[in-house]
């Protein structure tokens, strides 16, 4: 990915103050009724588990009700058996930029998650959040390498480098760190190679203990990314996904104009650097493809064409997917 070109962008575009059309389309078409559903199902959890546990409760105090335990006890630890459940939906986003629409997502009261591999803007949103969207929860923004999910989210001891200080200095703790004077949270991790795959052992990290999240949303982000950092990102996906979540992307693919624009990247398909910046144009009906036979997603929408992101007077190609995780019993059926 091209840090130096997007740490002198954002250096002038500091905060978005809308939402991408992108953003609104995946919330008026997806997010808006998933968190009505979550909350429903999150009210229909405890009222069922509040039954279960008075009926349970007032049953064990009828069979102890000679010794000295209280119906009170024995109510808290029942309670306590339950996992907690709550009607908040979360997402991760693949690579933020000024923020705009993390704090979009943020605002409608989604919990949101934010990565870039800008320290510099990722320090600045935050500082910048906790000073102006008091009342909201604020996306917890990240400066990492969003390719590599297994290091940020530091699961498996895999060979893998994260830094979020300004130099990408070295560093050798491998826990979460909390700067006070940016107010950023961020993981250090020891080393500087960026590897997936754990080099001892030849092996994937174990993602089992991952966070989940319903929705990974990616956009503008896929075309900055070489293709191998593609697949690994991709390959990483299903261990950070609920059940039931979405996956949308916005990229450029080839029909995009800027398509063959500029100097071709040695030894990568479809890349080029153009005006001293590096695109790679996604072939749309491959991703779709690896999305559905590697992934499990159920693709719901996908669509390459213009309108999706007009700019300057200008309405290029573009092409948006959102696909849907199958759960185990959708998938034994087919």
């Amino acid at each position: 990915m091209d840090k130096s070109y997007w740490t002198k962008f954002y250096a002038k575009h500091k905060v978005g103050d809308k939402p991408s059309l992108f953003a609104q389309f995946v919330w008026d078409s997806y997010l808006r009724q998933m968190q009505v559903d979550k909350k429903s199902n999150a009210s229909s959890h405890a009222y069922n588990a509040q039954i279960h546990t008075n009926a349970k409760a007032h049953a064990n105090t009828q069979i102890n009700a000679n010794t000295n335990l209280s119906t009170h006890s024995t109510q808290t630890s029942t309670k306590s058996s339950h996992a907690p459940h709550t009607g908040t939906l979360s997402l991760l986003e693949l690579g933020c930029g000024n923020g705009r629409d993390a704090l979009f997502f943020a605002k409608n009261k989604i919990q949101t998650t934010a990565i870039d591999q800008v320290a510099d803007e990722i320090s600045y949103l935050a500082k910048h959040c906790a000073t102006t969207t008091k009342g909201v929860a604020n996306p917890h923004f990240i400066a990492g390498d969003f390719t590599n999910l297994s290091a940020i989210f530091d699961r498996g001891g895999a060979d893998s480098a994260f830094s979020s200080t300004k130099d990408d200095a070295l560093t050798t703790q491998r826990e979460n760190v909390l700067d006070e004077k940016s107010g950023l949270q961020h993981h250090e991790r020891g080393g500087r190679t960026q590897k997936f795959i754990d080099k001892a052992s030849g092996k994937l990290p174990d993602l089992s203990l991952s966070p989940r999240f319903d929705c990974i949303y990616s956009r503008f982000t896929l075309h900055s990314i070489t293709h191998t950092q593609q697949e690994i990102l991709l390959s990483q996906i299903p261990h950070f996904l609920t059940p039931s979540g979405i996956v949308a992307i916005e990229a450029r693919g080839k029909k995009n104009s800027l398509y063959q624009q500029g100097e071709p990247v040695e030894g990568e398909a479809n890349a080029f650097i153009h005006d001293s910046h590096y695109r790679r144009f996604v072939d749309f009906e491959s991703l779709c493809e690896v999305l559905e036979s590697q992934l499990n997603l159920t693709i719901h929408f996908a669509k390459e064409d213009r309108g999706f992101a007009p700019f300057n007077g200008e309405d290029d190609y573009f092409f948006r997917v959102v696909g849907i995780a199958r759960n185990e019993r959708e998938r034994e059926r087919e």
